[in-house]
């Protein structure tokens, strides 16, 4: 009842709202009667040059640096909390970040996986999934651009594409800020900044940001202990050359590190109390006799699983978990208890550098953008949330990357722009992996050993040649062509082995050219200086690759094939500055062919769940965003989108949670981690409380539909496998001069403490584990610029 209520709020509030943006402004900072509101140009670089956002033929919504800052916006996932029809998904725990933008995003956790969604830090493509993870500070903004983007951007882009600004030096002076928070957990964050000249030419700016906290909310009731903790940190160095009025260089050094603690999964109550005691005949030890009839005799006419699950319930104190005790046996009071004795951790650390430089003759402009990324990765995890080892695996890989693009752009205010321009990149990713079972089912399936190993390089080199035009052809009519060639050339050279005999399980040495054609052709039209109405067709593709996980026999090695995407869009946008009111909206089609996501393979001695090319999918939506300040104290930023995903087509088959060896089609289920309908609202509402301070609310609501979240074959599955819909509620209250040089301010995340899944995943050596989303959290803070 409470999530209905607040989203019947957020669905009225939504259409004369937007999504969050710097798109209010007012004459004057202090909150005066004779104060007017007025609508504030958004400039975004989705086009690889500077424009308005109202003036780009696409979905583009922008998070700027002031928005993160208010907002508390941390990393990706608080961005995609912010952006209706977009799912966000840390799979395995944490450590693999997984964005789902219109239904399309990659149900997968290998970091040698390509996102679908492509992500860039200062037009720098991010070559792997896990690199998402890196901390936002000191950005200008962020632009999430919904839709395939195979023109432009290209490699990967079926979702959409993500590009993340960083500030700039400041040549006007010298200045910068500090914050500080500090919440429940003892967590700490902090950040500085400090920018300015050195010379007429020369300007730095550096930046820092730092995370630290006690244990979190998770607890093992096994092993007492409280788990959760975060220790994060990255910096960022910008010296910016201007040599003439005709010349710029930025100069970029970062670096980072992540050793945080993962979620403790949440082992469910799944199988029915047998009484069998198979464990004792089959030599299966530490196992529910539900699990190993499931694996073992998955044709057996006994009901394995808890009647109370098949029914839709819980039931703690009946239904048992992976190793025959029930939740409450294992002492579980809290959805935040775990039965884990392991403590799994990220470890992550990272450097690059990169040398953007853009030289204009006359209404020309090159640019170069050279980068090199160092990036290593270290992840344990615990599958099975158990006391006993049924199935953990501790990951190590090493990626480095360095990329090239030169592009030239012409613009000289006449009725066509143009930009081509060409990319060329290498990355080598390095892994090396251990999957660990000291008992249960997995062990089993290895003849009784306790480890298998994964060993393996994965290379790429990846070519484009790219061009946009955008022709004017009548006084309010102009049409915009992109098109793009990409050849990604990928080798794999690794095996799975058994390190305790010696024995290679699997092996592959080759390598394999994906390449594709893609483009986009839209028609715009400027009814009036306010309005923008458009019509887009445009296609995409994500390239093939390798399945990256622990395999059992050669064939399930071999190469995935591209994956692509044709889109139908029509949208509008508009302005009504006497209103200060914005509206923007959309409608589209999806058809996607061979969508890659995990396949049955039953080729080995175990069979697994690998990545592969399963059918094709059909997609279809609509959206709406505004902002509204009906005075110029309170604004409304809002948006609600809704989508339908279906499988139209497939011949491949998943496995089902139930029965290890049953299949199901994937034909008809739609698609997961994306709820049909979301929405979000941001209010705030400022007042002068002395003449020389300034008080603010800010009421943000984001409302996530039901979900599933894994892909739901069977509907058996829906109690475990289907989220309810849900509602989010954060609050916070400020107070600072009304020049707003600091404000200090407390706040409460998840208000209502709102119990909703982040995760759910089922198999039968590691049972049915779920992760829950933060409890509500309150803290307090300080920002101060200088």
């Amino acid at each position: 009842m409470k999530s209905s209520l607040f989203f019947a709020s957020v669905s009225c509030l939504a259409l004369v709202g937007a999504f969050p943006a710097p798109a209010i402004a007012q004459e004057s900072a202090a909150s005066g009667e004779d104060q007017t509101s007025v609508l504030e140009t958004v400039v975004v670089t989705s086009t690889k040059r500077a424009e308005n956002q109202q003036d780009v033929g696409l979905t583009v919504q922008t998070l700027s640096g002031n928005d993160i800052r208010d907002l508390g916006v941390d990393n990706l996932e608080d961005v995609m909390n912010l952006v209706p029809g977009t799912g966000f998904l840390d799979s395995a725990g944490g450590g693999i970040p997984i964005v789902v933008i219109r239904g399309v995003g990659l149900q997968n956790f290998r970091i040698n996986d390509t996102p679908t969604t492509a992500i860039y830090v200062d037009e720098i493509y991010q070559t792997s999934v896990a690199q998402a993870v890196s901390t936002l500070f000191d950005v200008e903004r962020v632009e999430v651009l919904k839709g395939p983007q195979g023109g432009l951007y290209g490699r990967n882009a079926v979702g959409g594409a993500i590009q993340i600004i960083s500030a700039r030096p400041d040549f006007d002076g010298f200045g910068g800020s500090v914050s500080a928070r500090y919440e429940e957990y003892e967590r700490f964050e902090g950040e500085a900044v400090v920018t300015g000249p050195l010379s007429d030419t020369l300007a730095f700016r550096l930046g820092g940001k730092v995370i630290q906290s006690g244990d979190g909310y998770f607890h093992s009731t096994t092993g007492n202990f409280d788990h959760g903790a975060e220790d994060r940190w990255a910096a960022r160095g910008l010296l910016e050359w201007r040599p003439s009025s005709t010349a710029n260089v930025l100069f970029k050094l970062h670096g980072g590190g992540d050793q945080s603690d993962l979620p403790l999964g949440h082992a469910t109550g799944f199988y029915q109390p047998l009484g069998l005691n198979l464990g004792a005949v089959t030599g299966v030890t530490d196992t529910a006799d539900g699990a190993i009839l499931n694996a073992q005799a998955p044709t057996a006419s006994i009901n394995s699983i808890c009647t109370t699950v098949l029914s839709g319930g819980r039931a703690p104190e009946l239904c048992e978990t992976l190793n025959g005790m029930t939740p409450d046996e294992l002492g579980f009071s809290s959805r935040y208890d775990s039965a884990s004795l392991s403590r799994p951790v990220l470890d992550n650390s990272w450097w690059g550098a990169s040398v953007q430089a853009d030289f204009t003759f006359g209404a020309f402009t090159l640019t170069s953008i050279s980068a090199y990324d160092d990036f290593e990765h270290g992840r344990y995890i615990d599958q099975d949330a158990m006391p006993e080892i049924h199935q953990e695996i501790d990951y190590g890989s090493v990626i480095e990357a360095w990329s090239q693009e030169v592009r030239l752009s012409y613009d000289d205010g006449g009725v066509l722009t143009w930009i081509v321009g060409a990319n060329y990149a290498e990355d080598e990713l390095t892994e090396d992996s251990v999957l660990l079972t000291e008992t249960g089912i997995l062990r089993t399936q290895l003849g009784g050993l306790t480890q298998a190993g994964q060993q393996y390089v994965q290379t790429t080199d990846a070519f484009a040649v790219y061009g946009r035009a955008d022709w004017d052809f009548a006084e309010q009519l102009s049409l915009v062509l992109e098109a793009r060639y990409t050849e990604e050339e990928k080798g794999f050279d690794g095996s799975t082995f058994l390190p305790q005999v010696g024995a290679t399980l699997a092996s592959a040495d080759e390598s394999t050219t994906f390449d594709a054609l893609s483009g986009k052709i839209a028609v715009e039209y400027t009814p009036t200086d306010n309005a923008l109405l458009y019509m887009s067709y445009s296609e995409g593709f994500k390239s093939g690759g390798y399945f990256g996980g622990f395999a059992t026999s050669n064939a399930q090695l071999q190469p995935f094939d591209n994956e692509t995407i044709t889109a139908y869009e029509a949208g509008f946008k508009t302005d009504w500055p006497a209103q200060a009111f914005r509206l923007n909206g959309s409608v589209f089609f999806y058809d996607r062919k061979d969508v890659q996501a995990n396949g049955l393979d039953t080729s080995g001695i175990v069979s697994i769940a690998r990545l592969t090319n399963v059918g094709d999918v059909e997609a279809y939506g609509a959206e709406l965003e505004s902002v509204w300040a009906p005075t110029p104290q309170l604004t409304f930023q809002g948006g609600i989108a809704w989508l339908e995903t279906e499988i139209v087509s497939s011949d491949k088959t998943t496995s089902n949670i139930f029965r290890s060896s049953t299949t199901e089609s994937f034909v008809g289920a739609r698609l997961a981690n994306q709820p049909e309908l979301s929405a979000n609202l941001v209010s705030r509402y400022e007042q002068s409380l002395t003449p020389a301070l300034l008080g603010s609310l800010q009421l943000d609501i984001t409302y996530r539909g039901e979900q599933d979240l894994s892909l739901l074959t069977n509907r058996l599955e829906a109690p475990l496998l289907t989220e309810d819909a849900y509602t989010l509620v954060n609050l916070k209250a400020s107070v600072g001069p009304d020049d707003r040089r600091w404000s200090v301010y407390a706040y409460a995340n998840n208000l209502f403490d709102e119990v909703y899944r982040q995760n759910a995943t089922g198999s039968a050596p590691a049972g049915f584990v779920e992760i829950y989303g933060a409890p509500q959290i309150l803290g307090v803070g300080l920002d101060f610029e200088f």
